[in-house]
């Protein structure tokens, strides 16, 4: 896979890295075998086969529709470039899937299979999952035949071919395409990716709850959708409220500046004199550039009409906002905290913090364990609130307040002692 993704397919030279089998491995193969050993787990306490009736469930969650429209997406993309033996061409979509499978499809959907019972939209997740899984090893066969094999040989039913080798290539499904339900979750993922961006920029957790992200967009369509699928949205970016504006200029100042790349040329000696002009360019010529109108402008010798194109849009952000610009969307992040977001920040440090010592402890998923712990008085506060929020996130029967010789763990400057004790319910 990592030679195939490279210009060595082109039949150009090639510097090999060990460090770029490395990577591939841990970015593409790594969490593709997890999505798989996801399932298998939860589908084993569950209980749940893949069987005609099971696979047939109605899958209403816009997220399931949204996976198995892309998959047919790439079923058509690996297929044409496969055609003219466009190698590069070939991997590179499948590449893209597995990061989108990964990191958007199953991260959002992981509490639908924490769910109790047997429930429609918990059984949808499970027969999307299995489909993709199973159609995406049929897909990747040719790249990476072994993992491939391993995919399909777990996930086979008794009437399928041994191997995904003497399986048929898939064959695109045109009624489960709805590219106009794939452009309104790529609108969402912008947003979100921009909003990930900004916090790292600004060393902000995702751990720690904001209350409002502002979303500014002039774009009456973009606006439907991101009110649409808003949930997705703030839950992805711990965020309490979505505040839907197409005013700018209430969270930023705007101001223009010359773009010297595109103008300079054109206007020469002149360039200084103009720049100057552009500098002192109101709110309403911006907004008529940015709306694709034009604006023309005098100097010594004569006038110039420039476009969006010819200047640089500069946004001053309020105190207390983070701001962010990708096209037609802005985002801002009001980073004031109130004492009850402060309390939940140390809450979910203090959940990530129990479920990496889960993981070091090797239990089982779905062991329910004790938690003794000793902190600071706000520490204590934050968890006395969100004690719910913090047993049922870490399978915690009793979170006991009392001295322990845990680990010491760093909750957001404040030092906490942990120790979790995996529990018999049977006795």
């Amino acid at each position: 896979l990592y030679m195939l993704n490279s210009v060595a397919v082109q039949g150009e030279s090639l510097r090999f890295s060990e460090q770029g089998l490395v990577e591939v491995t841990r970015s593409v193969l790594l969490p593709l075998w997890n999505s798989l050993s996801f399932l298998s787990t939860y589908a084993e306490i569950d209980g749940w086969e893949p069987t005609e009736a099971n696979l047939a469930v109605e899958k209403t969650n816009p997220l399931d529709r949204w996976i198995l429209s892309h998959l047919q997406g790439l079923i058509a993309e690996v297929h044409s470039a496969m055609d003219f033996y466009e190698l590069n061409k070939a991997s590179a979509p499948f590449v893209d899937f597995i990061n989108l499978l990964t990191n958007w499809y199953l991260r959002r959907s992981r509490r639908r299979f924490w769910k109790d019972g047997r429930g429609q939209d918990k059984m949808s997740a499970y027969a999307t999952l299995f489909l993709v899984l199973r159609g995406l090893s049929k897909i990747i066969a040719s790249f990476v035949p072994y993992v491939a094999e391993g995919i399909y040989e777990s996930l086979r039913r008794e009437d399928d071919p041994i191997s995904v080798h003497l399986d048929n290539f898939p064959v695109v499904d045109e009624k489960s395409r709805d590219l106009g339900l794939e452009a309104r979750m790529d609108l969402v993922l912008k947003a979100v990716n921009m909003g990930r961006a900004l916090r790292a920029k600004h060393q902000l957790k995702i751990r720690q709850p904001l209350q409002r992200l502002f979303l500014i967009t002039r774009d009456p369509e973009a606006q439907r959708i991101l009110n649409e699928l808003d949930a997705l949205l703030l839950d992805e970016l711990n965020i309490k409220e979505l505040v839907l504006t197409e005013n700018e200029e209430d969270l930023v100042r705007l101001s223009a500046q010359a773009n010297f790349r595109v103008l300079g040329k054109r206007l020469g000696k002149y360039m200084k004199e103009v720049a100057d002009h552009i500098k002192t360019l109101d709110l309403k010529d911006i907004r008529s550039l940015q709306d694709g109108g034009s604006v023309t402008l005098c100097y010594t010798d004569g006038e110039v009409t420039l476009t969006v194109e010819d200047i640089l849009i500069q946004r001053l952000q309020r105190e207390g906002l983070l701001v962010e610009s990708s096209g037609n969307v802005t985002i801002a992040l009001d980073t004031e905290l109130n004492v009850s977001l402060i309390k939940e920040g140390l809450a979910r440090e203090f959940v990530n913090k129990v479920q990496h010592m889960r993981k070091e402890q090797d239990l089982a998923v779905m062991d329910r364990i004790l938690i003794r712990y000793k902190s600071s008085n706000i520490v204590d506060e934050a968890l006395s609130a969100f004690e719910d929020f913090v047993c049922t996130e870490t399978l915690c029967e009793k979170l006991i307040l009392e001295e322990n010789l845990g680990s010491d763990w760093d909750i957001n400057g404040e030092i906490c002692t942990i120790k979790i004790e995996r529990m018999n319910l049977t006795t």
